[in-house]
């Protein structure tokens, strides 16, 4: 009986283990899928210096080159030589610009060697005979080498002939190209300046205010919690008619303190419910402590509840810098301009339309937008994990 009742725990462990492992190559599948290719596949694009997809390899850090070509040398009447080739490869194709047109039973010299029948090959794989197929002006024959004739397996134009990935082909140009080109620069700094703005009222407005709502009693506290919570319950898009006529009547249209006004009264009722529930959780007794000893209202939130929430606090802040890097709706409506335009609209006009396919300069300005975000979280996640392991008094 124990024998038995070990072999099936030992079953039942040795099935979880494969369905986790299972469960783990899929997760990380998903991440590479999901997230690191189509981030190594920007920066690549940023680096590249083609100016459309397709020049753009599927692999990132790769790009597409055509092979070479090797003009021929009109001899005569359907005679041509490849003087800087001496020898003709037999495992692979060369490729061939022909000068002038010239019938499928031409000859073609190789180098000093004497000249050899250059044949055309039909679509059946049988080859041409003489007063069959043509060879037109211009045209590249991809030709290669049987043993006794030489045969041209298929013509291209310059926009057809074959590619092949290679590593490397890196280049600054797209950045160049970025800031001559564009107004990129005015896009970064408006966009920059909007996420300081928002940062810094939401942060303020928010904290004092979820503040009064967690430690005062006052009349008509609970309904507008209340209301605030039901505001949530339907999208921005409901009353984005009503802001555009709002922002029009205050002359702001195209202005960008009109949008900060926007993402910063947009931001408050949710927020004001994230910190006051954080706050919720800070013993009283540190406030009747502080008051004990002196301390007024404004001092012990200063000085007492906010180095707590630090760590939401400082949430709230990255939250409220990156969300306008990634708005899109709201600018478009508000701003017309050109040099008054966020970054999510100038990088969108470079795709959008028919002739507008500057993908590459659009990944370099993507791979731009990254280096706020990165110093924002890597400064705010030591900053954080400080916080934290440092504690406070708690009942």
């Amino acid at each position: 009986m124990t024998e038995g009742k070990e072999k099936r725990a030992h079953k039942r462990i040795s099935i979880s283990r494969i369905i986790t492992t299972i469960m783990l190559y899929i997760m990380l599948f998903v991440i590479v899928i999901l997230v690191i290719y189509p981030l190594s596949f920007t920066v690549s694009s940023a680096f590249s210096d083609s100016n459309s997809l397709s020049g753009l390899s599927v692999l990132p850090f790769t790009h597409s080159v055509k092979v070479d070509t090797i003009d021929a040398i009109a001899l005569g009447e359907n005679a041509y030589a490849l003087p800087d080739v001496e020898k003709l490869p037999t495992d692979k194709a060369i490729y061939v610009v022909i000068p002038q047109t010239n019938t499928g039973s031409a000859t073609l010299a190789i180098g000093d060697n004497a000249a050899l029948p250059l044949r055309m090959k039909a679509k059946d794989g049988t080859l041409s005979e003489p007063a069959e197929g043509k060879l037109k002006e211009g045209r590249i024959a991809g030709i290669t080498f049987n043993g006794t004739e030489l045969v041209v397996e298929k013509t291209y134009t310059n926009a057809t002939l074959p590619t092949y990935m290679a590593f490397g082909g890196f280049s600054l140009i797209q950045f160049k190209k970025l800031f001559e080109d564009t107004n990129y620069k005015y896009w970064f700094f408006n966009t920059f300046k909007i996420a300081c703005a928002n940062t810094v009222i939401s942060v303020l407005c928010t904290t004092v205010a979820a503040y009064i709502f967690s430690r005062f009693r006052f009349r008509g506290k609970k309904p507008m919690l209340m209301s605030m919570l039901i505001l949530q319950m339907f999208p921005s898009f409901a009353g984005m008619i009503a802001t555009y006529v709002l922002i029009w009547r205050l002359g702001l249209l195209d202005n960008l303190f009109g949008l900060i006004l926007v993402y910063s009264a947009g931001s408050i009722p949710y927020n004001t419910w994230l910190i006051k529930g954080y706050l919720d959780t800070i013993p009283r007794s540190l406030d009747e402590a502080a008051r004990v000893d002196g301390a007024g209202y404004f001092r012990t939130f200063r000085t007492i509840i906010l180095p707590i929430a630090r760590p939401m606090v400082t949430f709230l802040a990255v939250t409220s810098f990156t969300g306008p890097w990634m708005d899109f709706i709201l600018p478009r409506l508000l701003l017309k301009s050109d040099v008054n335009k966020t970054l999510a609209i100038g990088l969108f006009e470079m795709i959008n339309g028919r002739e507008n396919n500057y993908f590459t300069q659009f990944a370099a300005g993507a791979v731009l937008v990254a280096i706020p975000f990165i110093i924002i979280f890597a400064i705010n996640q030591q900053y954080m994990t400080q916080v934290l392991s440092s504690g406070a008094v708690k009942e």
